[in-house]
């Protein structure tokens, strides 16, 4: 379930580097990248 929200938010991410744009991973994709699961499974801006 992690893979799909995951793959986007490199995307993003990757454009952001690229842009040298400062920015900070939260919300529920965080905490799951973090080892601790939540039931929203997005990334929060």
């Amino acid at each position: 379930m992690l893979a799909e929200p995951l793959a986007a938010t490199i995307l993003v991410t990757d454009a952001l580097d690229a842009l040298k744009v400062t920015y900070l991973i939260g919300g529920s994709l965080a905490s799951a990248v973090h080892g601790m699961m939540r039931a929203t499974m997005d990334a929060d801006r």
